[in-house]
């Protein structure tokens, strides 16, 4: 299985909340980076995905395009789902919502080590109506 092929599994088990096969698919040392913020741990990484689907449990990711170069594999996707759970401290809106992310990642043999994942976090906060639209 390739790298790229790896992460297409990831996804995939993310959107059937399978989270547990994917530690098979990690390196010991994991680490991931989420829009800047500080590095998790794998178990920390498999509490905001927890989060994410309890807030939008029929949450799907889209990959666009995938590109995958010696250890490292860049993608490029689509999240999208409902709110219908509380999210950050928000109340539930009923609203779907649509952002774009790309992740940076690096492989060691076979096993994921490495996830560096940007996300458009102020388009999301507008849809939920929690930041004003840009003018």
């Amino acid at each position: 299985m390739s790298n790229a092929d790896t992460l297409r599994r990831v996804f995939a088990l993310m959107d059937a909340h399978d989270l547990a096969p994917i530690r098979d698919l990690l390196a010991p040392g994991f680490t991931a980076v989420i829009s800047g913020g500080p590095p998790m741990t794998a178990d920390e990484w498999e509490g905001m995905g927890q989060m994410m689907f309890a807030a939008f449990p029929d949450a799907t990711h889209t990959i666009d395009e995938i590109i995958e170069v010696d250890d490292r594999v860049v993608l490029r996707g689509r999240f999208a789902g409902t709110h219908t759970g509380e999210f950050m401290g928000m109340p539930p809106t009923g609203k779907q919502v649509s952002i774009t992310f790309m992740n940076f990642d690096r492989f060691v043999g076979d096993k994921l080590v490495e996830h560096r994942g940007e996300a458009d976090m102020v388009g999301l906060m507008q849809q939920l109506g929690a930041m004003p639209a840009a003018a």
